[in-house]
């Protein structure tokens, strides 16, 4: 087949690989002001700008040594926090800076040497409190603290009597802990303070949930837990665990999808819970399929969420508002404008776009992923994303991304924006024995993980859409979807954009469905 004539834009490696201009933007919660990362002596810091003025940004961290890539907002405007390791150890300590006082040095509120903190979460309604796991008392156990973020006082709330992998901390203070049982299971069990033994609640099935039951976020009320759980179904989706009888209630689910937990991998990936600044209420939650859907749960928020997904037609990501819910500053996943940052707000629908994080990489560079699903060895479907040169001739095998504990999803990655302006394919395959797929695909994956379940031996593929199959012409068929041979040599390119699914389920999609890992630098 004769070559297409046609101008591949060839960029160096670093247009891709290198930091982004700027990324990880979040609003204040009193709406005054935008924080987000960006590079202050070639390395990643916090900066700070007004949103009403046109006042100049400042940097707030000045890090010169290792990049900032996780902080947070507090209640009081005049505290802002980061986590920092100290060469490259992993071991993430808490800083705090004062906004009110920009000379001021970064206070380290865990000064512990060789210590790290896990775990840090705000205390809803304890204003300037938060908890945090520790390990300065013995390293290969964690305890759970209380902190005075302006003070820097921290409390033991309990010692890790050592087998505890994990702490949840009510309103009123009860404790739970997660632990692991010697046949590998999850078991919850509440903590009593005075005796120090543990009260079991539930166990859980470690063969349907190998990286533990995630998402687990306790309710505004302390009595039960926000859960994703796939009992009796082979699908993750959201439940309410009450926590004095174990009991689940559903609270809502997909008929196709998963609820998205990539964050238990991934924690720069945001958490499929969509949750009440103020209150801590739900508001909505995240599912994957080939594409991502939001389902909103709030009548609010579901109005919020209309506006916000017209900025784009890319995945909403990142979500972050005031305590009045009324000004959003989002991110979007997109496979052709990686991390496009939007400001709305709602009360007066102004909407504008802040920054791209990587300006010189958009759709007349990116080449289009589209999502398609190929048949492993033993017949299990296999969702993966198929990125080709724009209109020109592919060459060269595809290149298949990833590791077996990571869902990959639809977005640019810099893999698979570098390799198609070199006229190659890109092709990440997510393998039927990653975690974060479906139950069943887990459990016939288990003791397989090296390569059997995931081969894929078939070239067989879907549609690109996520809802039924995608003729020439971009449209969707609202047809169930088919089982094709994929044209991946062919001539035409696959459409620019594949179309974001409905929030409304309405037809299935085309297949069944580290570490600490801390990088802002992968493309959202």
């Amino acid at each position: 087949m004769s070559a297409i004539p046609h101008e591949v834009a060839h960029l160096a490696g670093e247009d891709f690989f290198s930091a982004p201009v700027r990324t990880g933007a979040s609003i204040s919660p009193d709406g005054t002001r935008i924080a987000y990362l960006a590079q202050w002596r070639e390395r990643l810091n916090v900066w700070v700008e007004s949103v009403d003025s046109d006042e100049e940004a400042h940097c707030v961290t000045t890090d010169d040594n290792r990049s900032v890539h996780a902080y947070h907002w507090t209640d009081d405007p005049r505290w802002l926090l980061y986590e920092q390791d100290g060469d490259g150890d992993e071991n993430w300590h808490l800083y705090r800076v004062d906004l009110e006082n920009p000379d001021a040095e970064a206070v380290d509120l865990t000064p512990f040497p060789g210590a790290k903190i896990i775990g840090f979460e705000p205390q809803v309604r304890r204003p300037g409190k938060a908890i945090l796991s520790l390990n300065r008392r013995k390293l290969t156990e964690f305890d759970l603290f209380g902190l005075d973020i302006a003070t820097g006082d921290l409390t033991m709330l309990a010692e890790n009597p050592g087998q505890v992998a994990g702490w949840l901390c009510t309103p009123d203070g009860e404790l739970y802990t997660h632990t692991w049982t010697l046949d590998g299971d999850i078991e919850l069990a509440r903590w009593e303070a005075g005796t120090g033994t543990l009260c079991p609640v539930i166990t859980f099935d470690g063969a349907d949930y190998p990286l533990g039951v995630q998402p687990f976020q306790l309710t505004p009320d302390g009595t039960g837990a926000w859960i994703g759980s796939n009992r009796d179904s082979d699908l993750t989706r959201l439940a309410r665990l009450d926590l004095v009888t174990g009991e689940e209630t559903p609270v809502d689910s997909h008929p196709f999808f998963d609820l998205d937990t990539r964050s238990a991998v991934s924690p720069s990936l945001p958490s499929p819970l969509i949750r009440d600044r103020r209150t801590g209420e739900l508001l909505g939650g995240h599912y994957l399929g080939e594409r991502q859907v939001i389902h909103p749960l709030d009548p609010h928020f579901g109005a919020v969420l209309e506006n916000l997904e017209k900025l784009s037609d890319g995945d909403l990501s990142t979500l972050s508002s005031d305590v009045s819910g009324q000004r959003w500053v989002v991110a979007f996943t997109h496979h052709r404008d990686p991390g496009v940052t939007y400001y709305y707000d709602h009360s007066t629908g102004e909407s504008r776009l802040p920054f791209r994080p990587y300006p010189h990489l958009g759709p007349e560079v990116l080449a289009p992923m589209t999502p398609i699903t190929v048949l492993a060895r033993d017949g299990l479907a296999l969702l993966s994303y198929l990125t080709l040169p724009t209109g020109a001739e592919p060459a060269g095998l595809p290149l298949v991304h990833g590791g077996p504990w990571y869902r990959d999803g639809w977005g640019s990655t810099p893999w698979c924006g570098y390799w198609p302006t070199a006229a190659t394919r890109c092709f990440r395959s997510t393998s039927a024995a990653r975690p974060v797929t479906a139950r069943h695909s887990s459990r016939r994956a288990s003791g397989s993980w090296p390569g059997r379940c995931t081969t894929a031996s078939s070239t067989r593929s879907t549609g690109p859409s996520g809802r039924g199959t995608r003729t020439g012409t971009g449209s969707r068929s609202s047809a169930a979807p088919t089982v094709a041979t994929p044209a991946w040599s062919a001539s035409p390119s696959p459409p620019t954009s594949s179309p974001r699914p409905s929030t409304s389920a309405a037809s299935p999609p085309s297949s069944p469905s580290c570490a600490r890992c801390r990088s802002s630098l992968s493309r959202t």
